[in-house]
C-alpha cells in the first residue's frame, strides 16, 4: 500500500511539474506572438 502511495505521489508531483513547464512555454509563446504583431 506504501509503495502505491508513493508512486501516485511521485505522477502527481511529475505532473504538476510537465503542467508548470507548458504554462511557461505557453506564456513565453504568447509574448513572443505579441512581440510579432
Amino acid at each position: 500500500m506504501r509503495e502505491c502511495l508513493a508512486i501516485a505521489t511521485f505522477f502527481f508531483l511529475r505532473m504538476l511539474l510537465v503542467m508548470d513547464e507548458l504554462g511557461r512555454l505557453a506564456e513565453n509563446n504568447s509574448q513572443f506572438l505579441k512581440h510579432y504583431e
